[in-house]
């Protein structure tokens, strides 16, 4: 079966004003090659056996993103050599980290973001007409038939199967480099640096970001779980060292443009042991601003960079205060371990930050109903707000 593929952003060359420049692509393709071929080989890691995609039209399993992908990486486009501006393009499709994945419907990772990257980059290239339409255009430029039923839309010529109907290829709409933007686009290559197209360093290249919209505000995308709260050493070793899917992982980053997160604490829904209450990773993190520097010198005790529960439990009488009221007054990212959501985050709530799990019963202290016995169901059977494995009722 055929897949659709749509376009998931405007190419760098195209953000930044530039066209095309002379081609010195070979440098970016043996590196991309390998992570496109991994996923050719097998579309499907969290199953057993290998699950290959075919990139020969007419193939029973025959997928058009993995074919342009593939092609994206090719010496000849489709009508012209592949430019210097095409070069920062590919790079810039090799800055998705290999944990990020386009999901479905259903969340499920279904292409790598460097695979649907490199598809797009090359359909941007790979110009096409729409065959005219005999029917009648509505106002979402669809060709419906007699009968009103979409054949396919004159934007991506593609009908609901996957087929594309496409007239003549169009000219390619530049043909000669220009000098001025050669060198644009050498000076880019020369000095290339993922993190600088990476302002919210989630792995998703702005340009390609859905969430992002190339704006000064950006959206940055939590880490998914597909077997629910990973506990205290999955998060160490996600935050360490992450392992791919294709490594065996269970978490990964979706490039869908939502945060996924209903309590709005920067962990998503998928991963979160406690999406009522805010109990976060970020309220006890900080950066480098002169306000949280601050915010470190009156709460941070042994200088890490960041705020431990233990730490909270060791502040006490004015050095408590001072940094409780600092926080609140000059940090509002603390917001992150508001439990009650009253605006105000006390000490006694950010112990229940980092996704803080007394008993390992998989729900949070934010949100658990007895704190020192695991009881995962949170049975309640007087419904006093106390567990009854911790209530003597």
């Amino acid at each position: 079966m055929r897949k659709t593929l749509f376009l998931i952003g405007f190419c760098l060359t195209a953000a930044i004003g530039l066209s095309a420049c002379k081609s010195p692509c070979q440098d970016d393709r043996d590196e991309l090659r390998d992570r496109v071929l991994q996923f050719i080989n097998d579309t499907d890691p969290l199953t057993p056996e290998a699950q290959p995609c075919g990139t020969d039209e007419g193939s029973d399993n025959y997928d058009q993103i993995c074919d342009f992908a593939l092609r994206a990486l090719n010496s000849d486009w489709p009508y012209y050599e592949c430019t210097s501006c095409d070069a920062a393009e590919l790079r810039l499709c090799g800055c998705y980290d290999k944990n990020v994945w386009v999901v479905d419907s259903d969340n499920k990772p279904v292409y790598p973001g460097v695979v649907y990257c490199l598809a797009s980059v090359y359909r941007i290239r790979d110009l096409c007409s729409c065959k005219p339409c005999d029917g009648t255009l509505d106002t979402n430029d669809n060709c419906l038939d007699a009968d009103g039923n979409v054949l396919y839309n004159m934007y991506d010529c593609y009908d609901s199967e996957g087929n594309r109907q496409c007239a003549e290829p169009e000219e390619p709409l530049l043909r000669h480099p220009n000098l001025q933007q050669t060198d644009t686009c050498d000076a880019i290559l020369g000095s290339f640096d993922c993190k600088s197209f990476d302002a919210d360093l989630d792995g998703i290249p702005d340009q390609y970001d859905g969430g992002q919209d190339q704006s000064a505000v950006k959206i940055r995308e939590d880490a998914e779980c597909l077997d629910g709260p990973p506990g205290k050493a999955g998060w160490d070793n996600w935050f360490a060292n992450p392992p791919t899917l294709y490594e065996g992982g269970r978490m990964f980053i979706d490039a869908d443009g939502f945060s996924d997160d209903q309590d709005s604490d920067g962990v998503s829904d998928s991963c979160d042991n406690c999406n009522n209450n805010p109990n976060g990773f970020f309220c006890l993190k900080f950066s480098s601003n002169p306000e949280q520097k601050e915010a470190l010198r009156l709460c941070d005790a042994n200088d890490d960079g960041e705020l431990t529960p233990e730490e909270i439990s060791n502040l006490s009488g004015s050095t408590a205060t001072k940094c409780q009221d600092y926080l609140n007054s000059k940090a509002p990212f603390f917001k992150y371990c508001d439990v009650n959501a009253d605006g105000v985050t006390t000490l006694l709530e950010m112990k229940s930050a980092n996704q803080l799990d007394q008993d390992g019963d998989r729900v949070g202290d934010a949100c658990d109903n007895c704190l020192t016995v695991a009881n995962p169901e949170q049975d309640d059977v007087d419904g006093d707000g106390m567990g009854d494995a911790c209530d003597p009722f």
